[in-house]
């Protein structure tokens, strides 16, 4: 059912920079859902928005105008609303006033656990559109229908690559800079992910999370669990579609088909030397550029 507004004493509010408009004093009739009766609503006349308050369009214009007029009294940083501003604080100040009802983690925004409690209930209100899958968040949903579409908006500035998730983006960049953020807190090991430097860890803590289901072999990553697998069952999911030669992995596919091709995408900022595999990128920058 649409929303059914009553207007009274309309007047109009304008993004400078979208040309959106909110209708200013639009009273409630009791088909609107979500808004008190004694609260004035704002709605956009060109999507499906229903404000609350009037400083929802301000807050609106200013992520076209990028106005920031809240400071964090703890660093430089600025905000285009309150909300966002206190969130912020919280990470200095280390408060984090949601409770998870199942398990003792906290969380400093709303948002953050509401996210996390549908891990505990297996809500998954966000559905793929091409197939059965769904998703926990909408992030998650946007950057699955992207494995359907083909879709890779984020293009390398370094090489020709391009990539449907930030996260794999990013890590990707860290490659080519030769950045690592994350260190090892029991020897100098530096890593380009989180993820990375948890597997490293494991190496000095000696965890293996993965057991073999045909053999007494456990893993550190997961990914080397399947491999392990794949060797007892001889599985070879992957083939080459320029000769017969198949593999156990994705990755393993992926470089010798490099061999076919002579690719080697993989650039060094420092000297015009390319490599095939980002790991011999890596250990050429360690080598060659670390000093």
């Amino acid at each position: 059912m649409g929303l059914q507004l009553q207007l009274t004493d309309l007047h109009t509010q304008t993004c400078v920079s979208t040309n959106q408009t909110w209708l200013g004093q639009i009273r409630r009739q009791s088909t609107i859902t979500n808004l008190r009766r004694d609260k004035v609503a704002h709605a956009s006349q060109h999507c499906n928005k229903i404000f609350n308050y009037k400083s929802k369009p301000e807050a609106h214009v200013r992520t076209h105008t990028g106005k920031k007029p809240h400071q964090c009294p703890h660093s430089d940083k600025r905000f285009a609303a309150s909300t966002s501003l206190a969130r912020h604080i919280r990470t200095h100040t280390g408060e984090k006033p949601y409770q998870c009802l199942y398990c003792i983690k906290r969380f400093a925004a709303k948002g953050y656990l509401t996210v996390h409690i549908r891990r505990h209930t297996g809500e998954k209100p966000y559905q793929c559109q091409y197939c059965d899958r769904g998703f926990t968040t909408g992030t998650e949903l946007k950057m699955h229908i992207r494995t359907h579409t083909g879709e890779k908006p984020l293009e390398c500035p370094h090489c020709d690559k391009r990539f449907a998730a930030p996260n794999t983006f990013a890590l990707h960049i860290r490659i080519h800079t030769g950045e690592t953020p994350y260190q090892c807190s029991h020897c100098d090991a530096r890593f380009v992910s989180k993820s990375a430097l948890v597997t490293h860890i494991r190496t000095h803590t000696g965890e293996k999370p993965y057991p073999c289901l045909h053999c007494d072999a456990r893993a550190a990553r997961k990914n080397d669990l399947i491999r392990n697998i794949r060797t007892h069952t001889g599985e070879k999911p992957y083939q080459c579609p320029h000769c017969e030669r198949k593999f156990i992995t994705k990755g393993s596919l992926k470089v010798h088909i490099r061999t076919h091709a002579r690719e080697k995408p993989y650039q060094c900022l420092h000297c015009d030397r390319r490599f095939a595999k980002s790991t011999n990128l890596s250990m050429h920058l360690k080598r060659r550029h670390s000093g």
